[in-house]
């Protein structure tokens, strides 16, 4: 599909308008709908003493009137984005995870440590001297000035606090101006105004995007702001999944020009993952169609990560916010135990955008012309029972009906370079993203 002029005359939404109405798109809490049974929902006269209650008629004062701004999940928010552009605490923690403090710290515990026996004079001047330089440096004198201080801890409780799901929900619901259409409450409304013959809209409709529209039940069920500095205090891991736990994870293929790295060409800044494909030769190990695993020789090196030891989900709508460079192989995608299926939420393969579908050995999808991969979009997939439905932006690019999977899958992320491809540098970019349970 050609975007170009959808984009041109502004049918395709903004990013960041269209990012704004995927942050507002309210989830509805579960166990609210427990609170009454179906008998109960159909009396009129236990919804009348409901809904003129005057419980509920507070709860609906305060959910249509309350600002956000007045909100503790908005001064949350805004004390962590605030540390979080802190230049101090970002060198702090630039700093905190360098080879070179290690290399400090392990020489002030155990001046052995530099193996200073087995230097020439010169060679152990000159890392004494490197030490010493950094000792009186602003990095490490920002370091030990923040290092356990009062703004690291209220820096990292936040940083817990906003990556919980419920305060996420509940960050959303207080941000949304529509607020009240998205309660148990309004629908009991409604319901009651049904019974009583009057007009109603339908409940939690006017706050949604288009693509939830159809859904009378959204659930944030994953959330990825990459606010994490280490991948292993992430919910993600380096390598390939399988289901045969004999199989190694971090692995690359002799087919390809890069050496997948084992977490090392991930990086997060500013809240952004990068998968850094650099040239560097590597030798590593790598699987063979014909000899199984090898140790091989690249010229490139990049990076595989996924989600299949903390998160997996069955049909629902994963949404990412994407760019890239290079061309080479860029793709966000989800998959399962087994080689298929796989779906691709983006791909990138050197020369065009594609989304699309791979299982029992057979693919369709969609190539994406009239946008610049360099720029940030998001791609959306819609899966249900039924049907594969991919989007960019606001704009529905292709739906399938055909080899549905029916299994929980994973995210993952890489990069890649096959053989038949001159081999280049290049980045791939995820701001954040999202997926959410629904339910007709």
């Amino acid at each position: 599909m050609n975007l170009f002029w959808k984009r041109l005359f502004r049918v395709v939404q903004s990013t960041g308008s269209f990012e704004k109405k995927i942050d507002a798109v309210q989830t509805t809490a579960g166990d609210d709908e427990q609170e009454f049974s179906v008998e109960e929902i159909q009396d009129k006269a236990r919804l009348e003493e409901f809904v003129n209650s005057s419980d509920f008629q507070q709860k609906k004062e305060l959910y249509r009137t309350k600002k956000y701004k007045d909100t503790d999940e908005n001064r949350i928010m805004r004390q962590y984005e605030k540390l979080l552009n802190d230049p101090n605490i970002k060198l702090y923690y630039e700093t905190k995870n360098s080879e070179l403090l290690k290399e400090y710290l392990d020489f002030k515990s155990n001046p052995e440590s530099l193996n200073l026996k087995n230097l020439s004079i010169i060679d152990v001047s000159a890392k004494i001297d490197k030490l010493k330089s950094f000792e009186q440096s602003k990095e490490y004198k920002n370091y030990t000035q923040y290092h356990d201080s009062l703004a690291v801890r209220e820096f990292e409780e936040l940083k817990k606090k906003i990556s919980e799901p419920e305060f996420q929900q509940s960050n959303a619901f207080w941000a949304n101006p529509d607020r009240w259409e998205t309660t148990y409450e309004y629908r009991m409304e409604q319901r009651l105004k049904e019974l009583l013959g009057e007009r109603t809209t339908k409940p939690g409709k006017r706050n949604k995007t288009p693509l939830f529209k159809k859904y009378s039940y959204v659930k944030l069920s994953f959330s990825e702001r990459f606010d994490w500095n280490k991948l292993d205090d992430s919910r993600w891991s380096a390598g390939f999944h399988s289901g045969n736990p004999r199989l190694v994870g971090n692995y690359s293929y002799t087919n390809e020009w890069q050496a997948n790295n084992g977490g090392r060409n991930v990086s997060v800044a500013d809240g952004i993952l990068t998968i850094h494909t650099v040239q560097l030769p590597t030798r590593t190990l790598a699987w063979d169609v014909q000899k199984g695993f090898v140790e091989k020789d690249f010229s490139f090196t990049s990076d595989v990560i996924q989600t299949s030891a903390t998160f997996k989900q069955k049909y629902g709508i994963f949404s990412a916010k994407v760019r890239c460079t290079g061309a080479l192989n860029h793709a966000l995608w989800l998959s399962g135990d087994r080689k298929l299926p796989h779906i691709n939420l983006f791909h990138f393969n050197g020369a065009k955008i594609t989304m699309g579908n791979s299982n029992q050995h057979k693919m369709d999808g969609v190539e994406i012309q009239g946008i610049p991969e360099s720029q940030f979009y998001v791609y959306t997939l819609e899966w249900t029972p039924r049907a594969l439905i991919w989007y960019v932006n606001n704009i529905e690019v292709y739906r399938t009906t055909e080899n549905i999977p029916h299994e929980a899958l994973y995210l993952g992320i890489n990069s890649f370079i096959p053989k038949k491809s001159n081999p280049v540098a290049g980045t791939l970019e995820v701001d954040w993203i999202k997926v959410f349970e629904v339910r007709d």
